[in-house]
């Protein structure tokens, strides 16, 4: 179902887990899930992106140094996950504005990180957390065991 605004996306989550089988930097495949899947929640509670070391450790060397005055933020590339398994899926690209963080440090001076950890505690699990879900507006039907993925309307 699909309307002017967005598209509606469901995925079947199971018990807790989406399932994601290809990372990608700018197109580029820089991981793939040996298995049909690996394991990957939408949390709401989690402000970054965060990884185990074999998808996450490729990934950051592919995206490159994210300059703290941030004047290489433009020049980053796009990342994208593909969710679903390996039998069928769909694609979910964030662009350098959605995964690297911008704060105000003083009155018209910011600094820039990236919003992407590894963490060799969280595997096998991929977390996609408030990075992702401020492109990507998210229901969650516990009910049919379903999450609906749709691209945020921003004003």
């Amino acid at each position: 179902q699909a309307n002017n605004e967005y598209e509606k996306l469901e995925f079947d989550f199971g018990e807790t887990a989406l399932k994601t089988a290809i990372t990608f930097v700018n197109g580029k495949q820089v991981h793939k899930c040996l298995l049909d899947y690996c394991p990957t929640v939408i949390d709401t509670g989690t402000s970054i992106l965060a990884f185990p070391p074999y998808i996450g450790d490729p990934l950051l060397k592919a995206i490159g140094k994210v300059n703290q005055d941030c004047s290489n933020v433009a020049s980053l590339p796009n990342i994208s996950f593909s969710l679903g398994g390996l039998t069928g899926g769909q694609e979910f690209t964030l662009e350098p504005e959605f995964y690297v963080l911008r704060g105000e440090v003083a009155p018209g001076k910011f600094e820039c990180q990236l919003g992407i950890e590894v963490s060799l505690a969280l595997t096998p699990l991929t977390i996609l957390g408030d990075v992702f879900l401020r492109k990507f507006y998210s229901v969650y039907d516990r009910v049919n065991n379903r999450v609906g993925l749709a691209k945020a309307v921003h004003d």
